[in-house]
Parts: structure tokens; sequence; C-alpha cells
């Protein structure tokens, strides 16, 4: 897609059909050329490949020829794979175009955000919200809170909002309570909405849903945004749940 020096993206994809296991290649040390060799050039720009940000890259020599900083983030989907990669350094033109206008990568689904340093820029809309679910069946979850850790971050698509969604589910002597963190298509406003769907005498059914614009902004821990709204129904008493949970 793109060869160094430099930021370069190589793919191999095989599809094959004429046995069993035949896709076994066992590793990758015959699909990558070895990297050409290099001559620094004037160009200094931040270097970074991670799934965690690059908030404090390092600053290397660009190689002679290349002129421009990148600075994006690819969204990498598919067969069973969703991760973000943020991904800077050194290109010989500037613009949005790691994968020359690929998107599907044999299995895969790879898009590409670029971040600009102008804060009017639509990238910045891009956030990184916590991710994650949570299915639990037990005792008294509608009078104890639920521990409700996230397991890690995704990157939105431009334009998504970050979520998080609880579900209760009590009939007495036994509860499932769900919960759902990450990224939404959905834009609404960010009030928490709280709705007891059914409520004793008889099962108790009660759910929550949180939409907000900010980068990790859905760190809500435990169920007991939901709980205080049943046990103290009123609006001001879900603000101030929800806003407990992110103090």
């Amino acid at each position: 897609h793109r060869a160094g020096p430099g930021l370069s993206i190589v793919s191999y994809t095989h599809v094959c059909r004429n046995e069993d296991l035949c896709n076994n290649v066992p590793n990758t040390l015959p699909l990558w050329d070895s990297l050409p060799p290099t001559v620094p050039g004037s160009v200094r720009c931040p270097v970074c490949l991670s799934t965690e940000g690059c908030a404090s890259a390092t600053e290397l020599t660009c190689p002679a020829g290349d002129t421009h900083c990148y600075n994006g983030i690819l969204l990498i989907s598919g067969g069973g794979i969703f991760t973000s990669l943020t991904v800077q350094g050194c290109t010989s033109q500037a613009g949005c175009n790691l994968l020359n206008n690929i998107e599907k990568i044999g299995a895969l689904t790879v898009r590409e955000y670029c971040i600009h340093e102008d804060p009017a820029s639509s990238n910045q809309d891009v956030l990184t919200c916590q991710r994650g679910v949570m299915v639990k069946l037990q005792t008294n979850s509608a009078q104890t809170p639920v521990e409700w850790t996230a397991s890690g971050s995704q990157t939105c698509e431009a334009g998504e909002m970050c979520q998080e969604t609880l579900l209760l589910v009590d009939v007495g002597h036994r509860s499932l309570i769900v919960g759902s963190k990450g990224c939404s298509k959905i834009r609404t406003h960010e009030s928490p909405t709280v709705t007891v769907h059914s409520g004793p005498p008889g099962m108790l059914v009660a759910s929550s849903a949180r939409f907000c614009s900010s980068s990790g902004c859905n760190r809500v821990d435990s169920s007991s945004v939901l709980l205080d709204a049943i046990l103290h129904p009123g609006v001001g008493s879900q603000r101030a749940a929800w806003d407990q949970g992110h103090a």
C-alpha cells in the first residue's frame, strides 16, 4: 500500500480451497522485504505505533525525501478483531491516504482518520471510549451495586459518541445485570435516561443509558447509577448518581 523509507504499509492475503488447513503459513518471515537503507533528511517528526495512543511519541529525523509528518488512526475490524492503531511517522507527501483508498484487506476492514492540529477540524470528533461488556447472574443485584470495569478502549468512527448502558432483571431471589460500554452511532442528549419497565410486586426490570461526547467519558464503575435512581426516583437523584460516578 505504501513503501518506505518512512511509513510503510504492506498486506498479504491468501485464499485457498484445494485442501483442509491450506491456510498454514507458519510465520511472517517470507512476507516482508527487508527495509531499504536510509539516508537522514532535514525533517523531524514524532514517530509512534501504538494501540494505547501516542501522547509521548519520540521525535526522530526522517529519511531523505520524506518531507511531511503523518498523524492518524487506523481502525481495524473483522475476523474477530476490533482494534485502533495510532500511527505517527514520516511520509513523502501530505494527505490522509496510507492505504491508497483501500478499505478491505482480506477479511479485514481498515478505516483511516487523520488528526490535524486545527481545532476546527472535523477529525477532532473522533473519540476514544471505554469498551467492555458485563453479564452477571447472582443474588441481590437489585440492592447491592455490582462493580463495572471496562476491559479496554476503542476508537470510534467519525461522528459517533461514547455510550454506557445497564439492564437489570430481578425476580426476588436472583438477578441478571447486563452492561455495555463502547461507541454508538446514536447521537442524543448527554443526560442519563433511567427507565423502570416493570416493578414490584412481581419482577423488576429497569435500564439506564447514557451517551456522551468526550473521550473516555463513559467511565461509570458500578451499577449504583441505576440502583440509586430506582431507590430514589427523580431527576435530581439520577443526575447526582451519574455525577458521583464521574467524580
